[in-house]
């Protein structure tokens, strides 16, 4: 029989509609406790995925918030068009992974592929902002990265617009918990970045990334794990090769990494999207200035599909995708880590 709850005795979520981008990149709508929410599976490009100093090369996008965000970076986030319908219980994420995992899992075997899937590792990088619900993100953070999800999870990510209070809470709550948790701060800009993301003017920049270097202290002392500055290059908007310098100054590559995004075009940003020449100056002057650096060109970006968070929520008009009701998760569930 198919579960339906799990062992925090939570309802998981259901899965509704799928959609498959040309590179391989799955995503999936459920409908959770918190209403819609949409995760993405993706392969990493293996220089990428090198850059990084890591060899897993598949991973999974989960989101924490349903229906939207209340972050107001409408400027280049399809979450943020729409306002959050709820929180996401740690059942909620738990079962965006395991529920990708099976969709994955069962057309390699229609295509003949009989292997187990290898472990993956998980950013919350979907919809919603991870520091307003720490309550169930911490402990879902905990229980992937626990031994009985060793077969399913082998690293965690968490990308941040950069709650600077929240930020703290999360790196003490890892040093409590002694997890390899890296940490990645969305950027986005130098000079105008509360035009991009409006929450910099309650937590402005330079104290984010006071935070960032913190959480790194920790991750690189315990682990050898570095940070990362995430920046989303838009073009015209945040793209001259000049804030790469500003924006150096303010970090330590002892401790941080750079990580460049390019934007996947949608139906209200259409113009937004950088050329590759742009992305690679960016990550090659990171690099002459001692930054690990690499470009993620995105994935699901084909224009047919819209593959990506919220972006299948968008690809509809802003409403949401209609959930079937169709269950799609396995029977065993691996145990939960305790909240708190």
């Amino acid at each position: 029989m198919v579960s339906t709850t799990s062992s925090l005795g939570e309802t998981l979520p259901v899965l509704g509609a799928t959609r498959h981008g040309a590179d391989g990149t799955v995503g999936a709508a459920l409908l959770s406790s918190a209403g819609v929410v949409e995760a993405t599976y993706f392969k990493v490009d293996q220089d990428a995925a090198i850059a990084r100093g890591r060899l897993d090369r598949e991973r999974v996008c989960i989101s924490c918030t349903g229906g939207g965000c209340g972050m107001g970076c409408v400027t280049f986030c399809e979450t943020g068009q729409n306002a959050p319908t709820g929180q996401c219980t740690v059942a909620d994420m738990l079962g965006q992974v395991l529920a990708i995992r099976e969709i994955v899992a069962a057309e390699r075997a229609t295509a003949g592929e009989r292997d187990s899937l290898p472990p993956w590792g998980v950013t919350f990088a979907g919809m919603g902002e991870p520091g307003t619900n720490l309550a169930a993100v911490i402990p879902a953070i905990e229980t992937f990265l626990s031994p009985d999800w060793s077969s399913v999870v082998d690293q965690v990510s968490l990308s941040t617009i950069g709650l600077v209070d929240k930020m703290r809470e999360l790196t003490r709550a890892m040093r409590r918990r002694k997890l390899p948790l890296r940490l990645y701060y969305s950027a986005h800009g130098f000079g105008n970045r509360t035009d991009i993301i409006p929450m910099n003017a309650h937590h402005p920049l330079r104290e984010g990334l006071v935070a960032l270097h913190e959480h790194a202290r920790y991750t690189v002392g315990e682990f050898g794990i570095k940070a990362a500055v995430s920046y989303l290059l838009l073009h015209g908007v945040n793209d001259d090769i000049a804030i790469v310098d500003q924006l150096a100054e303010e970090l330590d590559p002892a401790y941080i990494d750079v990580q460049i995004l390019m934007k996947n075009r949608t139906e209200h940003t259409p113009d937004l999207r950088t050329d590759d020449a742009t992305a690679d100056r960016w990550a090659a002057r990171f690099a002459e200035l001692g930054f690990r650096s690499w470009v993620t060109r995105s994935s699901g970006r084909d224009e047919d599909t819209r593959v990506g968070c919220g972006q299948m929520s968008a690809a509809h008009g802003g409403d949401h995708v209609a959930v079937s009701g169709r269950r799609l998760l396995p029977v065993s569930w691996p145990a939960a880590g305790a909240a708190g």
